[in-house]
């Protein structure tokens, strides 16, 4: 296993048991047996390597999220079922749960969220581009807001979006409106 698997596996680790706030340079590189300065020199910063090590996660559940969406008719519905699908996964797994609580290191209230999480969403999206090409010249706006919501509706958890009609509901109207 390469230094940079090692660091993401022990950032994860450290997120699942500890949440964001037990992540620090000195605690991924004990945890994950390498020096500080191999944290520095693969990730840069603490928050690259938060933001790559819950990328990666995110990037795992895509098969079930990309299934869950893929079987729809319209992008509309892939839209919708696809973040039904990403809400569904973020609460059921222990390292993504961890971003539905304001604690401190939560890359939800990194100035750099949105910026960071453009480019997954964006390759995350990208099966939908591809079997509705006509959205092709719209994704900018697309990937946009489906980061905002995404966000809002993980960390802003109400009633109104609890359950997934609730959720797909809440998510149709804005949606449509940039379709």
């Amino acid at each position: 296993m390469s230094a940079r698997e090692k660091l993401i596996e022990g950032t994860l680790a450290l997120i699942a048991t500890g949440g964001f706030s037990a992540v620090t340079v000195a605690s991924v590189a004990r945890q994950s047996d390498v020096s500080r300065q191999t944290v520095y020199t693969l990730f840069g910063s603490k928050e690259a390597l938060v933001s790559e090590a819950v990328g990666t996660v995110a990037l795992g559940v895509l098969g079930v999220i990309s299934d869950h969406a893929s079987a729809t008719d319209t992008p509309l519905d892939y839209l919708v079922e696809f973040a039904v699908a990403a809400v569904t996964e973020v609460r059921r797994d222990a390292v993504l749960t961890t971003l539905l609580f304001a604690n401190e290191g939560n890359p939800i209230f990194m100035r750099e969220t949105v910026l960071r999480a453009t480019p997954i969403a964006r390759e995350l999206l990208a099966p939908m581009f591809d079997k509705y090409p006509q959205l092709t010249e719209k994704s900018d706006r697309v990937v946009e807001l489906v980061v905002r919501l995404g966000i809002s509706v993980i960390m802003f958890d109400s009633e109104a979006v609890r359950d997934d009609e609730g959720l797909r509901a809440f998510l149709r109207p804005p949606l449509a409106s940039i379709l």
